[in-house]
């Protein structure tokens, strides 16, 4: 077993345990990062000692530096590209609300859709025994994180960086149970690989063995309330509207805290480090740089840079608008596309613009931006934003009575 590459490369944004697990080379549940020697459980689960091994040969093959960690094209994407590719016919890769990690030498799969709420569990071993296939489920509902997790048992008091922090209260077994324990986990596994498996084929003949997980029907709205305690700071501190926030996330990731996007941009509020990130550093965290992906991995770090910047857009970009539901209206649009295409959309020049939007009522302003707004995507994104945060409203009023 060889850790020893571990010491080398762990304090560096671009091998941290976060941007591998968002890039879908290790499973959500598998902590490594941080430490100087093998953890001390690691040693009970010998797949796992091979999984690391199998993941160390791609990570210490690659020889860029942290500087290059915010390049837009990503070696280590690329290296999981090319990797599975050589097994699935239909590689798939992390996105803003899909979440994929690659397993068994790359011959294994699973993916949560966050936005539709479910979890998919796929092998190409075709003579995959029931245990097996046990093991594959449990280790994506079930894998322990820390000794703590292991000694209680209990999946919901695992650290948030885990897979049982992301499905937390999501999973329910075939008696309608939710699953919070390892035991109902594994239980549940055994379950599914005896009754739910199905087989389908690849293109060139293969088998591909299948099992598919619902989410519980309020997936969004419990994850989602993970979140609440982080967004009602962040929004006392920035002086922003806590539900706007909280639908951004929704419209930005459906509440994937490992989305990742080609743009790029990280985290459950896809913030871009060279503009939001780099304007949130400068003119309000008042520190030179930028933020890198492992930091926008860290959900509350994240939430506060994107509630930040929500902040100048609404204080110091936009604040010549008057009425302060239309300045929300145009906030969601420049937050998708720049403050400068919402002063096209009203006639060009900022000062032009400013007068008439504050000529129309919050109504006009919103039938403009959905009709007139230069970019498609943003049309869409401020219907999308406006609905969210009716939908969401509500958690942030419980949460503060």
């Amino acid at each position: 077993m060889r850790y020893l590459p571990l010491t080398g490369w762990r304090n560096a944004a671009c091998r941290s345990r976060a941007v591998l697990l968002a890039v879908g080379l290790l499973l959500p549940a598998v902590t490594l990062a941080g430490a100087d020697q093998d953890p001390p459980w690691i040693s009970k689960f010998p797949a796992l000692e091979a999984r690391v091994d199998s993941v160390m040969s791609v990570v210490n093959a690659w020889t860029g530096s942290a500087s290059e960690t915010l390049a837009d094209y990503d070696p280590l994407f690329e290296a999981v590209q090319r990797h599975a590719s050589a097994y699935w016919q239909d590689v798939r890769l992390s996105q803003t609300r899909t979440l994929v990690a690659y397993d068994d030498n790359w011959q294994s799969r699973s993916e949560i859709d966050f936005e539709h709420g479910r979890v998919t569990i796929e092998t190409l071993r075709s003579g995959a025994t029931t245990e097996e296939l046990t093991r594959l489920i449990e280790k994506t509902l079930a894998s322990p994180v820390d000794d703590s997790a292991l000694d209680s048992g209990r999946l919901s008091d695992t650290p948030t960086d885990g897979i049982q922090g992301v499905l937390a209260g999501q999973v329910r077994d075939q008696e309608g149970k939710s699953v919070e324990y390892a035991w109902r986990a594994k239980r549940y596994a055994r379950w599914l690989a005896t009754h739910r498996v199905e087989r389908s084929q690849q293109a060139d003949g293969s088998d591909i063995l299948r099992i598919n997980i619902p989410l519980s029907s309020n997936h969004l709205r419990v994850r989602a309330q993970q979140f609440v305690p982080a967004i009602e700071k962040a929004s006392h501190r920035h002086k922003v509207d806590p539900a706007l926030v909280m639908a951004i996330i929704a419209t930005e990731s459906s509440f994937n805290p490992y989305a990742v996007s080609h743009i790029p941009a990280f985290g459950l509020m896809q913030i871009v480090p060279r503009t939001a990130g780099h304007d949130v550093f400068n003119r309000v965290y008042r520190k030179a740089g930028k933020p890198d992906r492992d930091y926008l991995f860290n959900a509350g770090r994240n939430i506060d840079v994107g509630t930040a910047y929500l902040g100048l857009l609404n204080h110091v970009y936009l604040k010549g608008i008057n009425d302060p539901v239309s300045r929300r209206l145009c906030v969601i649009a420049a937050y998708n596309g720049g403050a400068g295409n919402v002063y096209k959309t009203f006639g060009g020049g900022k000062k032009k613009a400013l007068a008439r939007i504050n000529s129309l009522s919050s109504q006009q302003v919103y039938n403009r931006l959905r009709t007139h707004h230069p970019a498609d995507e943003t049309r869409r994104y401020v219907k999308k934003v406006k609905e969210a945060r009716t939908r969401f409203r509500p958690l942030i009023v419980a949460g503060t009575t």
